[in-house]
This record gives C-alpha cells, structure tokens and sequence, in this order.
C-alpha cells in the first residue's frame, strides 16, 4: 500500500496536527517570503523548536563519528562527477582539497556538527559552501541523502570490523 500525504496526516493524534498546522500557518502568516534555508531540506515555514529537538534528537552528535567518511565518499563522488564531466577537473581538485581539510579538521578534532544543522552532511556542504561558493552545493549532484548515509555508514563499519580482527 502506497501511503499519501493525508493518510500520514489523519493518522496521527489529532494534537501533533494541530501543532504540524499551526506552526506552518504562523510561519506563513508572519511572511513565508524569509526563507531562513539554514537546512539542507528547510522549507518556506520555520519548524516549531520542540518538534524540531524531537525528530532531530541527537543525530548532530552521532553524525560526528561519521564525518570524515562522509567526505572520503564526497571525494569519490566529485571523482566520478569529473569523470562524467559533470564538474571539471580543476572544480574535482578544489572539491577534493576542501574535503581533505575537513578530514584534517575532524582528525584534529575542530570539527563540530551545530545541533540546528542537524547532521554531517549538512555542516560538511555549509563549508564547502563557505570556501567553494556554488561550487560546494554541487557536490550532492546524482546523489540521494539516503546514499551519503549508507555509503558513509558503511566505510565507518567496515573499517571498525577491520579494527576488532586486529
């Protein structure tokens, strides 16, 4: 069975809709026209704080453990973009050189996740985008979030597993 939008929403408790709706019309009636797009996925209304620590927990803080493998697949990935000519060389080189960095930072222990950008991925693009401009954000082309999770997942345990058979 494929789930719509309003089927999720009539089947949850009738207060957490009421506190979805509310806080969009709030953020709709006090002027959708900000677009405070601090997030990766934000949209045009601000999402109420409590639900925000509620969903968000303390993923900022788990993602911290990831962040260096994120950047090791982010530099396969622009990799692969060049190769397809998707991005030049010269873009593959400074993508891949403000990754190395980052890792550098997480390594030395200088890079922290901020609880409002939720995750690695999100505080690794706000840099690249702070350093690269649009070049940053061009780092997520072909790639779906649910890939930099599992891709990132997966170096992390592979290189765990290669450290308990030591």
């Amino acid at each position: 069975m494929q789930w719509t939008l309003k089927d999720l929403l009539i089947s949850m408790p009738f207060d957490l809709r009421r506190i979805i709706w509310c806080c969009k019309e709030n953020a709709l009636i006090n002027g959708a026209e900000r677009r405070l797009m601090s997030k990766l996925w934000q949209k045009i209304y601000q999402l109420d704080k409590i639900i925000e620590s509620y969903t968000v927990g303390n993923d900022f803080v788990l993602d911290q453990e990831l962040a260096a493998y994120d950047c090791m697949a982010s530099k396969a990935h622009a990799g692969m973009l060049g190769k397809l000519g998707l991005l030049s060389k010269e873009e593959v080189e400074k993508l891949t050189r403000e990754l190395d960095k980052i890792i550098s930072m997480v390594n030395k222990g200088d890079f922290k996740i901020l609880p409002e950008q939720e995750d690695c991925h999100t505080a690794i693009e706000n840099i690249l985008v702070q350093r690269l401009g649009d070049l940053g954000k061009k780092i997520h082309t072909a790639r779906s979030r649910n890939d930099q999770v599992l891709t990132a997942m997966r170096l992390y345990l592979k290189e765990q597993i290669s450290i308990c058979n030591d």
